[in-house]
């Protein structure tokens, strides 16, 4: 299952070396996420500029880009399927809140779940965990 990674470390200097190959090995590692999720909320602000204001569409885009950055750096997934739904749901907004706070809970969660559903809808792309998640 996927971990979320919280707190401070401390590193020992000496250590240092160990640590900073540890953060280039995960990005590495990231990279063709990072590529597929970026594509895909391109085609998010494509999909949601039919319906929405520009000032809308952005605030959207901008939250899905901090979530891409959420899933690099403080968690292990490497696939979109891999997401469990406390990570794209209460990790991710208590990270967002304590970065930014500029948005509320439910925005972020309104955010995340459009992305999701468009994944689900409009790409073929299922994270079942998630999707369940914002089912009423």
């Amino acid at each position: 299952m996927a971990k979320v990674f919280r707190g401070w470390i401390k590193i020992p200097a000496e250590e240092m070396p160990n640590y900073i190959q540890t953060l280039v090995e995960r990005e590495e590692e990231f990279q063709p996420l990072r590529r597929q999720l970026k594509q895909l909320n391109g085609e998010f602000k494509v999909f949601l500029g039919r319906y929405f204001t520009p000032k809308t569409v952005r605030k959207h885009s901008r939250v899905i880009n901090l979530f891409i950055d959420f899933l690099e750096w403080h968690t292990d997934v490497t696939k979109i399927e891999e997401i469990p739904r406390d990570m794209a749901n209460r990790y991710f907004q208590k990270w967002y809140q304590s970065e930014n706070g500029d948005l509320q809970e439910s925005e972020l969660e309104i955010t995340i779940k459009k992305f999701f559903w468009f994944l689900d809808e409009k790409k073929r792309i299922t994270n079942e965990a998630v999707g369940k998640s914002f089912k009423r």
